[in-house]
């Protein structure tokens, strides 16, 4: 059905395939003379870094440039070209619309206005049953949203209670003799009230994460059941254009045919007269690109010298800092592998007595 439609719109408003041959051929060759220029372009910039010993990078450089001319005159001859076909197919479609049956015409025209219009009115349901479906979707997630907040806090109020105990029994525990049997016996139940309070910490970051992931959606939400809202909006308000377009396009219709067909003489005129202007322009601005090119490539290349060598001494800089961290760390490795890393030498020997009363507390 849209493929019908499409060939018809087509017949009647766009070019015919034989006039827009005319053009895409036009812009093919364009494309190709362009692909020249930038090939080029890219000689140049090999030729600037040849050596310029025994006058390659010069006898290069010229060669490069000569070419690049060539190019942007048979670009300009192709543009010309293109301006040339253009104005040619839109005198045959001229020629066509002038041997178009009027009444034939408006009749087709109708007929895809009414088709677009029966096919915009199908769809309407559809974006009726999406808007529905966002709005449910965001209602959803908003109570999923209050139950986690709530979740959230409850587990909060829980986890500082526990932490509040563990408190309590670790200052117990400190008040016993180490490794008596009510130390163990605190020990114990720090160890089972840390499992507890861990997984009331683990149950609040969940909700907390699903919290957060309910928000994003429900923004989502916001944006589909917006966006579905303008669709049935804009759809509706087409449906109203496209009815009143039926209504009045008769008569516009035929007023527009009618000046296509006393405007042909102007029309031709108009574009040979744009093509000359632009062939002038066109001139002129080849002439100008040639020098600002070459002025182009020499202030770059002693403009980037500078930065280059910042560059260079930046890294140089980076590449000394990061020696001398290395160094440093390196050292302060030694320093500690020296120092038997802070122990006794003799922390295995059950029967080595502590030196200058290291251990002593043990």
């Amino acid at each position: 059905e849209f493929k019908e439609i499409g060939v018809l719109i087509e017949e009647l408003q766009a070019l015919s395939p034989e006039e827009q041959k005319l053009i895409n051929d036009a812009e093919a060759l364009q494309k190709r003379m362009e692909g020249r220029l930038s090939n080029a372009n890219a000689e140049l910039a090999k030729a600037e870094n040849k050596t310029a010993i025994f006058g390659f990078r010069r006898r290069a450089v010229e060669a490069a440039q000569a070419s690049i001319a060539r190019s942007q005159e048979g670009l300009g001859a192709t543009k010309a070209g293109v301006a040339a076909a253009r104005q040619m197919a839109e005198q045959q479609q001229r020629q066509r619309l002038q041997s178009l049956d009027m009444e034939q015409s408006m009749q087709k025209l109708q007929m895809i206005t009414q088709q677009i219009i029966d096919i915009a009115r199908e769809r309407i349901d559809g974006i009726k049953e999406n808007l529905e479906a966002v709005q449910q979707g965001g209602i959803a997630t908003m109570a999923d949203l209050k139950q986690l907040a709530t979740e959230v806090e409850e587990r909060g109020k829980e986890l500082a209670a526990a932490n509040a105990e563990l408190e309590t029994l670790r200052e117990q525990l400190a008040e016993q003799a180490q490794g008596s049997a009510a130390a163990t016996a605190v020990q114990e139940q720090i160890r089972n009230k840390e499992r507890a309070r861990d997984d009331i910490l683990t149950g609040r970051n969940k909700a907390y994460a699903l919290s957060q992931e309910g928000a994003r959606y429900t923004e989502m939400y916001r944006a589909q059941e917006s966006s579905q809202r303008d669709l049935l909006q804009f759809h509706e308000t087409w449906i109203a254009i496209l009815d009143e377009g039926i209504k009045n396009r008769s008569v516009v219709y035929k007023s527009y045919i009618d000046v296509m067909k006393d405007s042909a003489d102007q029309q031709a005129m108009s574009s040979v007269d744009q093509l000359a202007r632009e062939t002038d322009l066109r001139i002129t601005n080849d002439t100008a690109q040639v020098g600002a090119a070459l002025q182009k490539n020499i202030l770059e290349r002693l403009e980037a010298h500078p930065g280059e060598v910042r560059a260079l001494r930046d890294i140089i800089q980076a590449m000394a800092e990061s020696n001398a961290r290395f160094d440093s760390r390196f050292d302060a490795l030694l320093d500690k592998f020296r120092k038997n890393y802070g122990t006794d030498p003799f922390y295995d020997d059950r029967t080595h007595q502590p030196v200058n009363g290291e251990n002593a507390a043990a």
